[in-house]
């Protein structure tokens, strides 16, 4: 939905919906898999985005913006009687399951621009809240392995001589919060080329906040249950800088006139950037 409140402001609504609902899919097991040994895929996908721009001057322009996005997802098993990883076939619950996440962020920005004479100044502001919740319980019911058939076991003739099972919740509780800002011209130094040079810097807090055991003499101040490696921290050396250029080759005859075409009808562009993005 969009709509003027004014000549110089504009408001839009937008909401997107998805479920995505499957079932009996084969996840790791092979083709020959006994229907225990299927899994089902649950999706709920949500979004929520409003924003606003508005031209407090002639030269100024404002554009603030909200989204909300929370996405659901869940595998669960079939059955719940333990994997049997046979010769030629796989019956029970898949190893694999079940699996689940939650994602429930938010992001507010806001960008500036303001032209006068040959610049286009433009800066903005962005705040970024992403908490996750994540289960990845792989051998949750457990598996039976290494079948061979020196011994008679039912159902299949053959028995197990190995058995692997996943202790543990299996479950990850994180969030991380993003703080950025930038400020960036577009320099139109003739009336064919066009420079661009600017500067991002971000900041992540949360992140790297994983470890159960608190130890200030380490970077971070605390470890993995292991007591090794640390598992604290903030990431704040992400500096971004970036330039570029273009230029509209402008030739009416000649070499340069064949290769370009007529003015105006193509834009050489050079440009180059540090780029710092969330890692999964």
């Amino acid at each position: 939905m969009d709509t003027n409140l004014t000549e110089k402001q504009n408001l839009t609504f937008r909401y997107n919906g998805q479920r995505d609902l499957q079932d009996n899919l084969l996840v790791q097991t092979g083709p020959n898999t006994d229907p225990s040994g299927l899994v089902s895929s649950v999706i709920h996908d949500n979004g929520f985005n409003v924003g606003l721009v508005s031209a407090p001057t002639v030269h100024t322009v404002n554009e603030a913006r909200f989204f909300w996005h929370r996405f659901l997802s869940e595998t669960p098993t079939k059955s719940t009687q333990p994997g049997q990883q046979l010769p030629n076939a796989y019956v029970g619950a898949d190893f694999c399951c079940p699996q689940g996440a939650l994602q429930d962020r938010f992001q507010y920005l806001d960008n500036v621009s303001y032209s006068r004479g040959s610049h286009t100044i433009k800066a903005g502001i962005n705040f970024s809240h992403f908490p996750f919740d994540s289960t990845f319980q792989q051998f949750h019911f457990g598996r039976y392995e290494a079948f061979n058939g020196k011994e008679a076991c039912a159902p299949f003739n053959q028995c197990p001589t190995q058995f692997t099972v996943g202790a543990g919740p299996g479950f990850v509780h994180a969030a991380d919060n993003i703080y950025g800002a930038y400020l960036q011209d577009t320099w139109q130094i003739r009336k064919n080329v066009t420079f661009n040079y600017g500067l991002r810097y971000d900041i992540e807090d949360g992140a790297f906040r994983g470890g159960t055991i608190q130890n200030p003499s380490v970077k971070g101040g605390c470890l993995q249950a292991n007591g090794l490696i640390p598992a604290c921290g903030s990431d704040k050396n992400n500096w971004q800088p970036r330039l570029g250029i273009a230029w509209t080759p402008s030739y009416e005859s000649g070499i340069l006139h064949f290769l370009f075409g007529n003015p105006g009808k193509s834009v050489v562009r050079l440009a180059g950037a540090e780029v710092n993005r969330l890692a999964y």
